[in-house]
């Protein structure tokens, strides 16, 4: 019987102290993130106060086609919202999209990995403008080519969690503005951009199986 009980226990603490990121591992992931921005302008009569508020999420599929490497599929969701305080002016935005990526693990120290990640993202972006007089709608279609890198920890066999310190990208973009339904205005453009470290971050949890 203590046998028996030594070699479950012995079993269990392997599988919770195994190399998760293997081969024919599946992973599920959730990503949220949250900023409220609030800005008082005391200088005027009366003072102003703005405020903006951005929630986004996202869900991710990824499978591991070889030992620290593997293929992954998200799809995200955001809410932006901008008060601008005394003015009548307010505007919302809701963004859809979905990337495909290919994430490449690297070891630094026992369960910690640091990572790179490369893929194409289409996004949707419908933004709605109003005041007491004009109300404007406008939509964005955005095609995009990204780079980002960061840092993953490995507690258990089947958690991980990501955090995204590093982007650069770049992005092609369709977009057109409806104002008040009498005037249609559309215009495209094309862009390059890189982030530094400890901007974008963004934080995933991340279940193996």
């Amino acid at each position: 019987m203590k046998k028996a009980l030594f070699a479950a226990l012995l079993a269990l603490a392997c599988a919770s102290t195994a190399k998760s990121q293997t081969k024919g591992t599946h992973a599920i992931g959730f990503g949220v993130s949250s900023q409220d921005h609030k800005t008082t302008y005391s200088g005027t009569s009366p003072s102003n106060t703005y405020k903006q508020k951005i929630n986004n999420f996202s869900l991710t599929y990824g499978y591991f086609f070889t030992d620290n490497a593997r293929i992954k599929l998200s799809g995200f969701y955001g809410k932006q919202k901008t008060d601008p305080g005394n003015s009548n002016y307010q505007n919302s935005t809701s963004t859809y999209g979905g990337t495909v990526a290919m994430q490449k693990y690297y070891p630094l120290l026992k369960k910690l990995y640091a990572y790179t990640e490369g893929g194409l993202g289409y996004s949707l972006h419908k933004t709605e403008y109003e005041n007491s007089d004009i109300r404007q709608d406008s939509k964005v279609n955005q095609y995009s080519l990204n780079a980002s890198g960061g840092l993953a920890f490995f507690p258990f066999k089947h958690l991980a969690l990501e955090a995204t310190l590093l982007n650069a990208g770049a992005s092609y973009s369709k977009s057109s503005d409806v104002n008040s339904g009498d005037r249609d205005m559309r215009t495209s453009s094309f862009s390059i951009s890189t982030s530094g470290a400890i901007t974008n971050l963004g934080f995933n949890i991340y279940f193996l199986f």
